[in-house]
């Protein structure tokens, strides 16, 4: 059984706490954790080509294996060792490790192993006797959510870190900004229905039809493939892509100002010599 002071300094090398002098697992942990990562993401873009894949699956699969592993033994020595932090230690053994376990950063470390363990035991059950084509999909879907992983370079990126703390101290800005574009586009797919399905029955059939130009419009991506033909139609169109211009400035600019915030408290932001924490 470890011994507190062993848990704690475990927990800080997981955490990248560490700042001890002459102690670096912290930074070697977070650098081979990083790579992996980007290793993974990289394997499950290439295993989707054939001829790369199949004259190497051996090593695909041992790879895919270690990986496994060793994201397991992380999420476990995390969940273990979490308590000995003063913000899970409060609810005591089992409800402080409850806590973790439904932490947002505690979610995305499991969705990056569950898939593959899904995975393993669709295989031995069906996979093994039936090579049915809807097992095999299946099979194929819960590997491409290995996908998963990528999110975990949050732990280790203070700039990841950065981009989720502006989304939630902005989330109201972005929720009305949301909102208003919804509005937008209902208005804008509703009136050039009325203006185009005189002209156009087949391609602006209905209001959720419509919506597809409403899309194209509103993000100026233009595809081309359903627009108006009359003159009301055409310029309406017009003013609804300029529209679409100052639209999507908006969540821009929350986010831009979101950044110079955080950006600036980082600046004046103190860490505690014992625990590694930041205090403003």
């Amino acid at each position: 059984i470890l011994k507190r002071k062993q848990k704690v300094r475990y927990w800080r090398i997981l955490e990248l706490l560490t700042s001890e002098e002459g102690d670096n697992w912290g930074k070697i942990l977070q650098w081979f954790l990083t790579v992996l990562i980007v290793i993974n993401i990289a394997v499950i873009v290439v295993e989707t080509v054939d001829s790369i894949y199949n004259p190497l699956q051996d090593l695909f699969f041992s790879f895919d294996v270690f990986s496994l592993v060793v994201f397991t033994v992380e999420y476990l020595m995390r969940v273990w060792l979490c308590v000995v932090d003063p913000r899970y230690a409060e609810k005591g053994p089992i409800w402080g490790r409850i806590r973790f376990a439904i932490s947002p950063l505690a979610i995305l470390d499991l969705l990056a192993i569950l898939p593959s363990y899904i995975a393993i035991v669709l295989y031995v059950l069906f996979l093994g006797e039936h090579q049915s084509k809807v097992y095999t999909s299946i099979f194929r879907a819960l590997r491409l959510l290995r996908l998963f992983r990528m999110f975990k370079l949050t732990r280790y990126s203070n700039a990841f870190q950065s981009l989720i703390s502006v989304f939630n101290r902005k989330r109201e800005e972005l929720l009305l900004t949301f909102f208003i574009m919804i509005t937008l586009l209902l208005m804008a797919s509703s009136i050039v229905y009325f203006l185009e399905n005189g002209a156009q029955p087949q391609k602006f059939s209905s209001i959720p039809v419509s919506m597809w130009w409403g899309v194209a419009t509103l993000t100026t991506v233009g595809y081309g493939d359903i627009y108006p033909i009359t003159p009301l139609g055409r310029l309406f169109g017009a003013i609804i892509a300029l529209l679409g211009l100052g639209l999507f400035a908006l969540p821009t600019g929350i986010l831009a100002s979101g950044f110079a915030e955080s950006i600036g408290k980082n600046e004046h932001l103190e860490y505690c010599p014992t625990c590694g924490y930041g205090e403003a």
